[in-house]
C-alpha cells in the first residue's frame, strides 16, 4: 500500500510540472501573440508613412511640405526602431537552439585518417568544429553541441572541408531556414552536404522555448528602455480638446480597418491574415471627411 501511495504521490508531482509547463506554454504564445499584434500594426504604420513620403515628394514644394517631409522621415526612423526592437523581443522568446554533432555519413566516401571541418553559422554566431575518422570507422570531434540564440533575420549556413595534404579542400556549403530547426521534440536533421548526397550531415537539433528569456530578462529591460510603448506614447498621443493631427487621425483608422468584427486584432495563427490589409493612403486621402477638418 505504501508504494502505491508513494507511485501516486510522484504522479500527481509529475502531473503538477506538466500543467505548470503548459501554463508558461500558454503565457508565452500570448506574449508572441501580442507582440505580433503590435508589430503588424507599426509595419502597416510604417507603410502609411512611406507612402505620405511619396506622396508629398510628388506634390508642388513648398515650405510646408518639407517640413512634412522632415517630419515623416523622423516618423518612419522611429517605426524602424520600433520594429527593430520588437524583433529583438521575439528572438528572446523564442529561447535556445541546442545543436549537436552525431557525425558524417559518406559510406564509401569517408575512409579512416580522413580530416574534415564543419562550420555552422547562424548571423554572427560560428561554430567550427574538426573531426577526425578512426581506423574502426568512428569519429571523433574536438566539441559535440552549442547553443545558438535564434536570428529570424538569417538561416543557417553550413560548410564541410576536407584536409588534403597542408590546406583544406571545401566539399560543400549548404543553406538551411532556421524555420525548420522549431521543434516541439529533438529531430535528428539530415543535410546532403554536396549535391549527389555523397556526403552527409548529421545533427540532433532540440529546441528550448525558455532558456533564453530566463538568462536575458535583464538584458531585455536594458534594451527596452525605450520601449514601443513609450514611443508610442509620445508618437500617437493626443490632448482630448485638440484636434486628431492627419497621422493620428491615419493610425486610428487603419486600426479600426484591422479589426475584426468582433473588434479584436488579427490573430497570429490566423489562416486567412495575408488576406487582411490596412487602409491604404490614396483611399484615405480620397476621401473628403478624413481631411476635411484638418488645421489649416
Amino acid at each position: 500500500r505504501n508504494s502505491r501511495l508513494g507511485f501516486l504521490y510522484d504522479l500527481e508531482k509529475e502531473i503538477r510540472a506538466v500543467e505548470r509547463y503548459i501554463r508558461r506554454l500558454e503565457f508565452q504564445i500570448s506574449q508572441v501573440e501580442e507582440l505580433y499584434e503590435t508589430y503588424c500594426i507599426q509595419w502597416r504604420l510604417c507603410r502609411g508613412v512611406v507612402n505620405m513620403k511619396r506622396a508629398f515628394s510628388l506634390s508642388p514644394s513648398s515650405r510646408a511640405s518639407r517640413e512634412s517631409l522632415v517630419e515623416l522621415s523622423r516618423n518612419h526612423r522611429h517605426s524602424l526602431q520600433d520594429m527593430s526592437a520588437m524583433e529583438g523581443e521575439l528572438e528572446i522568446l523564442l529561447g535556445e537552439l541546442h545543436i549537436k554533432m552525431k557525425g558524417l555519413i559518406g559510406f564509401a566516401r569517408l575512409c579512416p585518417g580522413d580530416q574534415y571541418e564543419v562550420v555552422v553559422r547562424l548571423g554572427r554566431q560560428r561554430w567550427r568544429i574538426r573531426g577526425r575518422i578512426e581506423s574502426d570507422d568512428s569519429q571523433s570531434w574536438d566539441e559535440e553541441e552549442i547553443v545558438f540564440l535564434p536570428h529570424i533575420q538569417h538561416n543557417f549556413d553550413i560548410k564541410v572541408m576536407e584536409a588534403k595534404g597542408l590546406g583544406w579542400l571545401l566539399v560543400g556549403v549548404v543553406t538551411c531556414a532556421s524555420v525548420d530547426f522549431f521543434v516541439a521534440k529533438p529531430q535528428l536533421m539530415l543535410v546532403d552536404i554536396t549535391e549527389l548526397g555523397t556526403i552527409k550531415l548529421q545533427l540532433e537539433v532540440t529546441w528550448k522555448p525558455f532558456d533564453s528569456s530566463e538568462k536575458m530578462k535583464l538584458q531585455l529591460q536594458s534594451v527596452s528602455k525605450q520601449s514601443v510603448s513609450s514611443r508610442k506614447s509620445s508618437v500617437y498621443s493626443w490632448t482630448a480638446p485638440n484636434t486628431p493631427s492627419f497621422s493620428e487621425k491615419y493610425f486610428l483608422s487603419m486600426v479600426r480597418e484591422l479589426q475584426d468584427q468582433d473588434g479584436s486584432l488579427p490573430s497570429l495563427v490566423s489562416k486567412s491574415r495575408r488576406s487582411r490589409g490596412g487602409v491604404s493612403l490614396l483611399s484615405y486621402l480620397s476621401d473628403p471627411s478624413h481631411t476635411s477638418v484638418l488645421p489649416g
